[in-house]
């Protein structure tokens, strides 16, 4: 339709716009993660995809896809790994304003010691579950609440209409319940390049996070954290 002038402009993504001719570029005006939509208790199948994904972009296979198609050159493994990480953290944040308006809406207090009990316990349950040590992991769902509720304490007026907090509580636990994997499958790349994911993080999450916070957050990530470990592969689909 552009190339027959019925339309005067289309929107897309930086992927597929760098593959057409005789076009004028603008932007990118936003920065969006496209993702595979799951529901809430798919747990495992999603863990399945990313075991397999990761594996792929290892290897060789998914750049190679790229470059046939004419996308973007392959990203080293270090720049997947902080990227993936870095769009966990981003999606755990960004729900943090939903859950301060419904908490201001409802009369309930920001700090919540029986939740975040509960969530220290999960933590734990999902690093044995991974083979990653408990109290590192403890230690980083520690960090994460305390950043959410610095978040939340800056953001109570948040558009929140028809969401409640168990529904938002599971949206964050179905977020959570990714990061352990995700540095399970990566903490080994990321030994050797720290200032990766710091470049990353401190250019993804300054919406939600000023420098500081950044700072304490790289302390319990790897290679800060974790660092005595090697990656973990699971099973790939097959």
């Amino acid at each position: 339709m552009l190339e027959t002038g019925r339309v005067d402009a289309v929107i897309s993504d930086t992927l597929e716009a760098a593959t057409w001719d005789d076009v004028a570029l603008l932007g990118p005006f936003t920065q969006d993660r496209k993702a595979m939509a799951l529901p809430l208790d798919h747990v495992e199948l999603r863990d399945r995809i990313d075991d397999w994904l990761a594996a792929r972009e290892t290897d060789g296979w998914l750049p190679q896809q790229r470059q046939a198609l004419g996308a973007q050159a392959a990203m080293a493994p270090e720049q997947v790994c902080a990227e993936a990480i870095s769009a966990n953290l981003s999606q755990r944040f960004s729900l943090m304003p939903w859950v301060a308006a419904v908490k201001r809406r409802e009369s309930l207090p920001i700090i919540d010691p029986a939740q975040e009990a509960k969530v220290l316990a999960q933590a734990r349950a999902m690093a044995a579950r991974e083979g990653l040590p408990e109290n590192e992991a403890a230690r980083l769902f520690t960090v994460l609440m305390e950043l959410s509720k610095s978040i939340q304490a800056r953001n109570g007026n948040a558009e929140a209409e028809g969401l409640g907090l168990p529904e938002l509580r599971l949206a964050v636990a179905g977020v959570s319940s990714a990061l352990l994997p995700e540095i399970r499958r990566y903490v080994g790349i990321l030994a050797d390049h720290s200032e990766m994911l710091e470049t990353t993080l401190r250019h993804d999450l300054g919406e939600w996070l000023d420098a500081d916070k950044v700072g304490s957050l790289l302390e319990v990530l790897p290679p800060r954290a974790f660092g005595s470990l090697k990656s973990k592969p699971r099973r790939a689909v097959q």
